[in-house]
């Protein structure tokens, strides 16, 4: 398979929108759709589907994906890991939609008073970090995503774009990030999903394609001399 880097993936976003029109919102829902369709394959009729979301685009693409889930008799049970009044325009977007829904959105409290939901769901979606991520996990999130397959273990992670904590261009892995059974990888893989911590904690790897021809990405990551070399 192909693979793109992250810059190359963040170009590939970029020129959709500038070029074919395409916001961040219709590529968010690109990326929910085809996810929804992988987590429908692997989680059982109905299945409850904790959903942990984080600030930038990957939690935009768990909160659409709630939507996706919902009208298809799942139950959606989206946990927000960051401050509501600091969330992506295109993200903050799609929680107004879930809320409008009517999915129970709970923003994480604060560490000292987080603890794992009292139901036990079928299976668990990592929107947490993306591409757009910088570097590591921070302290309070890595001891909660340990507490996660602590007290989950044995749960069906599906990981959007890659879990958590990994680099997706080196594969080095943060202390805490949560291993996945199938990582779905918009567009096309990341380098970091097989290097490196990567093919042990990334599970199958299985692409979603958001409707973007794919060499676009490295064609506009050169010629903006951010692509790799």
């Amino acid at each position: 398979m192909q693979s793109l880097s992250v810059e190359e993936a963040r170009a590939l976003d970029a020129r959709a929108e500038q070029e074919l029109g395409l916001g961040e919102l219709v590529l968010m829902e690109s990326a929910a759709l085809g996810a929804t369709h992988e987590a429908l394959d692997l989680l059982p009729e109905g299945a409850s589907v904790w959903i942990l979301c984080g600030g930038g685009h990957n939690g935009g693409d768990g909160l659409a994906m709630a939507r996706q889930l919902l009208v298809r008799g799942c139950r959606p049970l989206v946990e927000l890991w960051a401050d509501e009044a600091r969330l992506s325009r295109a993200t903050a977007a799609q929680l107004r939609a879930v809320r409008g829904l009517g999915i129970e959105v709970t923003v994480a409290p604060p560490e000292a008073s987080w603890r794992l939901p009292d139901s036990v769901p079928d299976g668990i979606v990592d929107a947490l970090l993306g591409t757009g991520a910088r570097g590591g996990l921070r302290g309070w999130m890595a001891r909660r995503l340990d507490e996660v397959a602590r007290g989950r273990a044995g749960l069906p992670v599906l990981a959007l774009d890659g879990p958590s904590g990994l680099d997706l261009t080196t594969g080095a892995a943060s202390p805490g990030t949560l291993a996945a059974m199938r990582t779905l990888t918009f567009a096309a893989p990341k380098p970091g999903l097989f290097l490196g911590d990567g093919p042990a904690l990334a599970g199958e790897v299985r692409v979603v394609p958001i409707g973007v021809p794919l060499e676009w990405g490295p064609a506009v990551a050169d010629s903006s001399g951010s692509g790799p070399g």
